[in-house]
């Protein structure tokens, strides 16, 4: 097995230690020589998705029985590239490092664990298992997406608020089953959208549990809004069920006349339909704690 390491050296938890990390990488590796493996330090906004994959297709035609590890030292934008990168390519294995904002995929294995993700020993020798992938249009995400004033909260709710224009009116297909609702937000989830206080009062999601789930924030007066959202934030969903559904299903789409913004992972887009698919179990995830260790 060969093992690239992708570091980003803008990520939060990366900027000003990208040579340092790198080195550490080296230091660790001089303990086993027989182990292949090659850094590489982004240089540029989706360098991370293009390497990936030129990278992980060249290996495969080399060695069509061989697999390669690919460590995502970044953020969620970082893992995001790097499984559109690989998604589909045979022998690929995805080694996560919280060196994010705020590791909130991570956190579904429990906050307390998330340092032994920083472990190079148990992140290049521990097993993998198997996740689902939520395919957004031409896109794969790992997380969520959150469409709505939550995708762009700085400047698209600022000047809705202005406008007094905070809700959209849609048309979601739930497995072919239709809602026509005019919503503050809609999220989707594949994975716990945090860790911590919001993980004790989320229902059970888990990236290989086979369904995505979807939460749409109805419409709702001004006056109500800001003592309300609280609830949605900390999916207090089962108490205000008038005001926050809660579906799952394979494939969701969602459509509006209106350009609606889409945050996936991190990444901002803007479309009028999107189209959201269950792939399951589409990729090996590294799991650090799967030596002896609680897992999902």
């Amino acid at each position: 097995m060969k093992h690239l390491f992708i570091i980003n050296p803008e990520a939060a938890g990366v900027k000003g230690k990208a040579r340092s990390i790198s080195q550490r990488i080296t230091l660790f590796f001089q303990d086993y020589p027989e182990i292949s493996y090659y850094i590489h330090i982004t240089r540029w906004c989706r360098d991370a998705l293009a390497f990936s994959h030129h990278y992980a297709a060249s290996e495969y035609l080399e060695d069509a029985d061989g697999k390669i590890r690919i460590h995502v030292i970044g953020g969620m934008g970082t893992v995001y590239e790097v499984i559109n990168g690989t998604t589909g390519l045979p022998g690929v294995q995805i080694a996560i490092y919280p060196y994010g904002s705020t590791a909130r995929f991570l956190k579904s294995f429990g906050a307390g664990q998330v340092n032994t993700f920083y472990s190079f020993y148990h992140q290049v020798f521990s097993e993998t298992i198997p996740l689902d992938v939520m395919k957004c249009g031409n896109n794969f995400a790992l997380g969520l997406s959150s469409t709505g004033i939550g995708s762009n909260p700085f400047s698209v709710t600022k000047k809705c608020w202005r406008e007094k224009r905070l809700h959209q009116k849609y048309e979601i297909t739930i497995d072919g089953q239709r809602i026509y609702e005019e919503c503050l937000s809609i999220l989707i989830l594949n994975a716990p959208f945090n860790g911590d206080k919001m993980l004790k009062t989320a229902c059970q999601i888990q990236p290989d549990d086979g369904k995505l789930d979807l939460f749409i924030v109805k419409r709702l007066p001004h006056v109500k809004l800001l003592s309300q959202l609280l609830h949605y934030l900390l999916f207090k969903y089962k108490s205000y069920p008038e005001f926050i559904m809660h579906e799952t299903g394979r494939h969701i789409q969602i459509t509006s006349k209106e350009m609606q913004h889409c945050r996936i992972d991190g990444e901002l887009h803007y479309e009028t339909t999107m189209d959201y698919r269950l792939l399951p179990l589409a990729i090996d995830f590294v799991n650090p704690l799967s030596e002896g260790g609680p897992s999902l």
